[in-house]
């Protein structure tokens, strides 16, 4: 959308800087930091809000037992995957 926006810009106004969203890498590296940008303003407040609303992962306490149990589970099936790949 704002590649047309510019483009409208570039033609119609001869906007100077206007033809750089023409390249693909110049609109690449601007979603990256943009995307840097909200991530610096808001991502802070969005942590603190889902941490207000308890949406996260629940971690459980299972021990060495729970552990042992997983490992051992794994060395059964490691071999079939093995197979399959």
């Amino acid at each position: 959308m704002l590649y047309h926006l510019f483009k409208y810009f570039d033609n119609v106004h001869n906007l100077p800087g206007a033809g750089m969203f023409q390249y693909i890498s110049f609109r690449a590296a601007a979603a990256i930091i943009i995307a840097l940008l909200i991530v610096i303003v808001f991502g802070r407040n969005i942590i603190n809000f889902l941490r207000r609303k308890q949406i996260g992962e629940e971690i459980r306490d299972l021990g060495l037992e729970g552990q042992l149990v997983l490992r051992h589970d794994l060395r059964a099936v490691f071999p079939a995957l093995l197979l399959v790949y």
